[in-house]
Order: C-alpha cells, then sequence, then structure tokens
C-alpha cells in the first residue's frame, strides 16, 4: 500500500518532473500545446509545473508518493 504525504518545498523539482511526464502526450493540457517547439518542449513544460507546483505549495493538499512518483494537486475553490 503507497501513504501519500504533503509536499514538501524541496518537492517542487520532482512534482514538476512528474506532472511534465504525465501531461506531455496530452493534446489539450500538454506540452505540444502550449510549447510546440519539440526542442524546448520539455524544458519549458517543466518551468511551467515547477511555478505551478510551487504556487501550491501554500495549501496543504500537494499530496505526493513517496518518492514523487505520483501526484494530486488540490487547490480550493477562489484562491
Amino acid at each position: 500500500m503507497v501513504h501519500p504525504r504533503i509536499a514538501a518545498e524541496a518537492d517542487v523539482g520532482a512534482l514538476a518532473e512528474t506532472l511534465t511526464l504525465a501531461s506531455c502526450a496530452d493534446p489539450v493540457r500538454g506540452g505540444a500545446y502550449w510549447f510546440p517547439d519539440p526542442e524546448t518542449q520539455v524544458e519549458r513544460s517543466l518551468r511551467l509545473w515547477a511555478a505551478y507546483a510551487a504556487a501550491a505549495m501554500r495549501f496543504p493538499w500537494t499530496l505526493v508518493t513517496p518518492g514523487c512518483e505520483a501526484v494530486a494537486v488540490w487547490i480550493p475553490p477562489g484562491a
């Protein structure tokens, strides 16, 4: 059984990597949509997701598996 934990500031890089890998092939939210240049897509996606993850740290509902292989980011309405 996997026991998620609340993400820490030190997890931002791993969060960004997991979110980038999970979304790059997504035609709506993926890197190709936002960053069509395949040569810079991953690097730019990493920066975008790192900023998103860092902003989400103010809420205690950013959860990760022990090695950040899975991520859940919950931001309350209006925040």
